[in-house]
């Protein structure tokens, strides 16, 4: 018996660890412009959450004590 919630392993999902850490390299590794895309996809998402991208006087206003 299985919940309804839990993928179950006959369910036959993909999911995108496996292709990169299977048997066969992927050709994702040796594409540099797709890692810097999501490096920098990344910080960026970082700085609007900490509101980095805001002006000196935004951020001064909003960490004044």
């Amino acid at each position: 018996m299985t919940t309804s919630g839990s993928p179950s392993p006959e369910g036959g999902r993909n999911y995108l660890f496996e292709g990169l850490v299977g048997k066969e390299r992927s050709t994702l590794w040796d594409q540099m412009q797709f890692w810097e895309d999501a490096f920098l996809d990344a910080v960026s998402l970082e700085r609007d959450l900490v509101a980095m991208d805001q002006g000196p006087r935004e951020m001064m206003e909003r960490f004044a004590i």
